[in-house]
C-alpha cells in the first residue's frame, strides 16, 4: 500500500522519445489502474547553437531531484542545429526541461534548465559560457587535513560529474588537485584509479574508485575552493 509514480516510454521511428507519468494511489487487497499516453503540449522553445552541433531537450520527470527514476523517465527530443544556427523544439509538455548542446567542434558542451509553458520561449547556446572550477586537495574527513601521502596512492587524480559534463585532474605540486572546464551544475566527484596501499596503512584497490564525500555545486566563470574528503580504511591484521 502506498502512492507510487508510474512511468511509461514510448519510442517512435523518428527518436524523439516521449513519455507519460501518474501519481496511483495502491490500497491493500485493492487493483489500482492508471492510463498513460504519449503526452503533447503547446510549449515551444527555439534554441541558438553553433551550427552542426546536436541539441537535446528532455523533460524532467517531477519529483526529487536526485531520483534515479527521475532521469530514467526524462523524454529526450535531439535535433542537429542547420546552417540557419537555430533548432525549435515544439508540442512540448508544460514542465521542467534540460536543454543540452554537445557542439561538433572543441567548444565546450552547453546545459540550461528551463521551464516550458504555453507560450514560445527562446534559448542562446551559440556563446559558450565561462568554465568552472574546482581547487581542493583529499583530505580526511574525520580531522579535515590533508591526506599526508596523496601523491603515493592516487595515479590518475580525480573525476567530478554531473550526467551531462565532466572533468579530471591529477594530483599537482603540494597535493592541490584543480578540476576545470567545468559548468553551472552539481557534481559528484571521486578518485579514479588507486593503487595498492604504498607507504601507507590504509589498503586500496587497483584500479579502483573512492568517492569523495559530498557534492560540488558548481557556478560558471568561478572557482569552489573546496576539499575533497575521501575515506580510507585502516588495514588490520
Amino acid at each position: 500500500p502506498g502512492r507510487y509514480l508510474v512511468a511509461m516510454h514510448w519510442f517512435p521511428p523518428n527518436g524523439n522519445e516521449q513519455t507519460d507519468w501518474s501519481y496511483v494511489r495502491v490500497l491493500a487487497q485493492r487493483t489500482a489502474q492508471a492510463t498513460l499516453s504519449p503526452r503533447k503540449g503547446p510549449g515551444q522553445v527555439t534554441v541558438s547553437a553553433p551550427p552542426g552541433a546536436e541539441v537535446f531537450a528532455m523533460a524532467l520527470f517531477p519529483g526529487n531531484t536526485s531520483s534515479s527514476l527521475r532521469e530514467y523517465a526524462a523524454a529526450e527530443r535531439r535535433q542537429v542545429v542547420p546552417a540557419s544556427g537555430a533548432v525549435v523544439f515544439s508540442k512540448l509538455p508544460t514542465g521542467q526541461y534540460r536543454f543540452y548542446m554537445a557542439p561538433n567542434d572543441d567548444r565546450p558542451d552547453e546545459t540550461v534548465t528551463r521551464s516550458v509553458g504555453s507560450g514560445a520561449i527562446a534559448i542562446d547556446l551559440s556563446t559558450p559560457s565561462p568554465e568552472a572550477s574546482i581547487r581542493g586537495q583529499l583530505v580526511n574527513p574525520a580531522t579535515g587535513q590533508p591526506w599526508p601521502w596523496t601523491r603515493v596512492v592516487v595515479v590518475h587524480g580525480i573525476s567530478c560529474y554531473t550526467s551531462y559534463d565532466g572533468g579530471r585532474a591529477e594530483v599537482g605540486d603540494g597535493g592541490i588537485i584543480v578540476v576545470d572546464e567545468l559548468h553551472t551544475g552539481r557534481y559528484t566527484c571521486e578518485l579514479v584509479g588507486v593503487r595498492y596501499d604504498r607507504g601507507t596503512p590504509y589498503p586500496a584497490t587497483n584500479s579502483g574508485f573512492l568517492p569523495a564525500i559530498g557534492t560540488y555545486d558548481v557556478t560558471s566563470g568561478t572557482q569552489l575552493n573546496r576539499d575533497f574528503p575521501v575515506s580510507f580504511v585502516r588495514r588490520t591484521g
